[in-house]
């Protein structure tokens, strides 16, 4: 989903804290579902993170909630395909036709194993023409 990592969207979806590092895509999130680690001092963050959390767990519960919060508003199902449909009215309309066969493939590859020998010889050249439908109907 993006530039998110999926553990960290497990974590959030299982409202629990977490402690981040504050580089990349990580350093761009809200400051209330996460605790910062700093990356010259990752050893004594987390050291200092452990402590507080046994001495008072109530903020680290509050950031976990906040966690599932933040998921479940920003990185749903209907969230990725808006992005997807946005990234697609973006494309020039002559471009899309080399879209269609690059998308179709790297589908192709991460369903796979989803299927039987037989079963993918039917169901993925589904896949092919949904994709090819959902750019024939793009956006104008």
């Amino acid at each position: 989903m993006g530039e998110a990592s999926a553990s960290q969207l497990q974590i959030w979806q299982h409202g629990l804290p977490s402690l981040v590092t504050d580089i990349g895509w990580y350093a761009t999130l809200p400051n209330d579902i996460v605790a910062r680690v700093r990356r010259q001092h990752e050893i004594e963050d987390i050291r200092e993170h452990l402590r507080r959390f046994l001495e008072n767990p109530a903020p680290y519960h509050e950031i976990g909630r906040n966690g599932l919060r933040y998921v479940s508003e920003h990185h749903t199902v209907e969230a990725y395909v808006d992005a997807l449909f946005q990234l697609l009215a973006a494309i020039p309309p002559d471009r899309t036709r080399t879209a269609v066969p690059w998308l179709s493939e790297r589908a192709g590859q991460a369903m796979q194993p989803w299927f039987t020998e037989e079963t993918a010889s039917v169901s993925l050249p589904g896949v092919t023409r949904a994709i090819s439908e959902v750019f024939d109907r793009r956006p104008a």
